[in-house]
């Protein structure tokens, strides 16, 4: 009796696996790293920057909503300062890029009380983008029966 239980539930199990469609869309961050300290966006980022924002606005999943995050230690107004001029950069390169009617992008800069794991975390702005087809649950077809 256990070996047909088992053949059955292996039966159904790959007969509803075939109507499963998994679906991802990469890409949706992208790191802009300044040198330490500095608010100046280094001519290289901005060339990184402007291709990888490119390539989203331009692709089939277009961009509804962009929100940047800059970190710095609580209570250090010298690095809120710092991220806040560096969010603005990154701002004014996707603002410029973006199409007629685009939101402008959202700025949040994040006051650590602990350093991040990873020093860097301090020196970069973190783009994140929201798909068009986000809004409208379209980016990944329906699934086959």
């Amino acid at each position: 009796m256990r070996l047909i239980q088992k053949v059955l539930l292996s039966v159904v199990a790959l007969g509803g696996a075939s109507w499963v469609n998994a679906c991802s869309i990469g890409g949706l961050e992208h790191e802009v790293i300044f040198e330490k300290n500095s608010g100046l966006l280094p001519t290289s980022q901005v060339l990184f920057l402007t291709n990888w924002y490119v390539s989203r606005r331009d692709s089939s999943h277009g961009i509804e909503d962009v929100v940047l995050f800059a970190y710095a230690s609580k209570g250090d107004k010298g690095a809120v300062s710092v991220a806040r001029e560096r969010a603005a950069a990154v701002r004014g390169v996707i603002t410029t890029l973006a199409v007629v009617d685009a939101i402008p992008p959202v700025i949040r800069i994040k006051e650590l009380d602990k350093p991040p794991l990873d020093p860097l975390a301090y020196d970069e702005v973190i783009v994140a983008i929201q798909p068009k087809c986000a809004k409208t649950h379209s980016c990944c077809p329906e699934p086959t029966k």
